[in-house]
């Protein structure tokens, strides 16, 4: 994997950090569950579908 470099304002970078060691995660796995949470939101379940 290759690591890349994004630019956020620095309350947002210390908001994420905290949010990230309060569970124990890096900044990197914090901002993939993010990713994850936000993918599963945006496709309807199984259970939704067709309702």
């Amino acid at each position: 994997m290759t690591a890349t470099t994004i630019k956020v304002d620095s309350e947002l970078r210390d908001r994420l950090n905290a949010q990230a060691a309060a569970q124990g995660l890096t900044l990197g796995q914090h901002l993939a569950a993010l990713a994850v949470g936000c993918d599963q939101r945006r496709r309807p379940s199984a259970s939704t579908a067709g309702n």
